[in-house]
């Protein structure tokens, strides 16, 4: 028996195997359309319909789950009418940071509900002295700024 053959032939028969399940176990709009999205920034009530069709006619059920289950699948929502403030608030608590924002009569949190932006009153105790310092600065050098001009 001629073993250099044999293992050839298992070799080639192992990658073919391994090309031939990959996309059974992968999933179309998470590949080819950038991953999946945030919770605040899906549009649940728009699917992408040429994804589904992708997933069923490549990947089956789990490329349907995956998409579904990491968001991939929906249509992202149009935040573009939000403020700067807005995007960065929502930007900072995607990436599980804490926000705050001051008003006249204090501080407030950011908090994400249903992909809705709302802010919570909180003590001065409750603010990170980093994030104090942080306010303090960025107020001491805009009323410079504005006195200058």
């Amino acid at each position: 028996m001629n073993w250099k053959k044999l293992i050839k032939n298992v070799n080639t028969g192992v990658m073919l195997l391994i090309m031939g399940i990959t996309p059974f176990f992968t999933s179309c709009a998470t590949i080819l359309g950038g991953g999946g999205k945030p919770a605040h920034l899906r549009d649940t009530s728009r699917i992408r319909w040429g994804y589904v069709i992708a997933d069923v006619l490549f990947t089956g059920a789990i490329g349907l789950i995956i998409d579904f289950a990491n968001g991939a699948i929906y249509e992202s929502k149009d935040i573009s009418n939000r403020s700067d403030i807005e995007k960065n608030i929502m930007n900072a608590l995607n990436h599980n940071m804490p926000a705050y924002i001051v008003k006249k009569d204090g501080y407030y949190k950011a908090n994400m509900k249903d992909g809705k932006l709302e802010y919570q009153k909180v003590g001065d105790e409750e603010i990170p002295q980093s994030v104090k310092n942080s306010i303090n600065n960025f107020i001491t050098k805009t009323s410079s700024q504005r006195n200058i001009n």
